[in-house]
């Protein structure tokens, strides 16, 4: 298998994930190396997605900005998941 193929098949992967979780009512974690440490976005399943930060004390997350529709757009195109 190609490094392409793998690469390929890995994107399957986390798209089937983001789906089933979308669809079940759980939130798709967004990682973004470029966010700050225990930072993440997080997808929603009414198309919103807010900017969160991981609180390791109470194990959930901390919801610290809705982003704007245009910010949003901006993120599905830059991660492919439109």
């Amino acid at each position: 298998m190609t490094l392409k193929e793998m690469e390929r098949h890995g994107y399957e992967a986390v798209m089937k994930l983001r789906k089933q979780k979308l669809e079940s009512g759980v939130p798709f974690m967004i990682y973004a190396n470029d966010l700050p440490t225990n930072s993440c976005y997080l997808e929603f399943a009414d198309g919103s997605i807010k900017l969160a930060r991981i609180n390791k004390m109470q194990n959930d997350f901390e919801i610290l900005e809705s982003l704007p529709s245009q910010e949003v757009d901006r993120l599905r195109e830059k991660y492919k998941l439109i």
